[in-house]
Order: structure tokens, then C-alpha cells, then sequence
């Protein structure tokens, strides 16, 4: 047969990949993890500073005492509101971080397998049928860059790669075993 022209080309589904993608998935736990442990102090100090507030009430506007817990607690809110921002700042450079050293990952991974397998072209698709009733979802439908392909979609294979050596997540089964 003679050789065929043009170039090789396969799909992929990344939101399929992260979505399974055990360190990923590992190390965005953890991050929420921090987040929320974050977010429990944070209340924490929202009812001390709102204590505070409460605790003007106790003392005639215009006095010393008043003016120097006022400035005391403006202070304080002001440095809480820095801290929020600031560590909001740093789980979202956290997550980047997460997001982009499994994205590189990722593309390595592909580009080894395109070129074992000689592959010229991987193109993104989702494999994420298109909901009628959901706007958005027909929407993103609508701009999808692959509208077939027939047996071109290299996930799984790449899938496999990037948990090689990982410890598998137990699932538990949610339905009928179907056979």
C-alpha cells in the first residue's frame, strides 16, 4: 500500500486527564485542605475583631479609652484584610504552580507518545456529550475545534502514563454491576 499523505493526527481530552490525574488531584486536596484550615483561622479573628467592635459600645464616643480601641481596631481590620488578601494571593500562586507542573507534564508526556507513534498533529477535544437544556454547554459545543474523529483519542494511553508509579484512588462502585 503506498504511504499515506498528509500528517497523523489524534485527540486528547484534557479535562478528562486532570479530572483523573491521582498527584494532581493529591496535591489540589492538599492545597484545599490549607484553605480551609486558612479559612477556619480567619473566622476565628473575624469574631475576635468583631468582639472588639462590640466592645465600643462600652465606652462614650469621643474619650481616650474609645479613641484608642477605635484605632486599635481599625488597625487590626485593616492588617486582617491585608492578611486575607495576601494569602488569597498565595493559594492562587499555589494553584497556578499545581496547574502548570502538571499541564508541562502533560504536554512531555504527549509529545513522547506523538513522536513513538509518530503522530503529527493532537488536537484537544471533550468527550463530554453536549447537553441540550444547558446553554452553556451547547455553547461550548459550539466552539469546539474537533467536530468527529474515529478511534483517534489518545487519553487513556496518556492517562496511564502520568499515574505510572502513582497509588490508585479506591472508587467505590455506584450502581448495579453491570456485565
Amino acid at each position: 500500500a503506498p504511504a499515506p499523505n498528509g500528517t497523523n493526527v489524534a485527540v486528547i481530552d484534557i479535562a478528562y486527564i486532570f479530572k483523573n490525574h491521582v498527584r494532581f488531584n493529591a496535591q489540589m486536596k492538599q492545597l484545599e485542605a490549607e484553605a480551609q484550615e486558612y479559612q477556619g483561622e480567619m473566622q476565628g479573628k473575624e469574631k475576635s475583631l468583631q468582639a472588639m467592635k462590640e466592645s465600643l459600645k462600652d465606652f462614650n464616643v469621643g474619650t481616650p479609652d474609645f479613641q484608642k480601641r477605635e484605632e486599635k481596631l481599625a488597625s487590626e481590620a485593616t492588617q486582617f484584610q491585608l492578611d486575607v488578601r495576601r494569602h488569597q494571593q498565595e493559594f492562587a500562586q499555589k494553584e497556578a504552580g499545581i496547574y502548570f507542573d502538571a499541564y508541562a507534564e502533560l504536554e512531555k508526556t504527549i509529545t513522547l507518545f506523538a513522536q513513538r507513534n509518530k503522530i503529527g498533529i493532537v488536537l484537544k477535544f471533550s468527550r463530554d456529550p453536549i447537553k441540550r437544556e444547558d446553554r452553556t454547554s451547547v455553547m461550548q459545543g459550539l466552539a469546539r475545534p474537533v467536530v468527529y474523529h474515529y478511534a483517534l483519542d489518545i487519553s487513556n494511553y496518556i492517562l496511564t502514563d502520568v499515574n505510572k508509579g502513582e497509588k490508585m484512588p479506591v472508587t467505590k462502585p455506584t450502581g448495579p454491576e453491570r456485565r
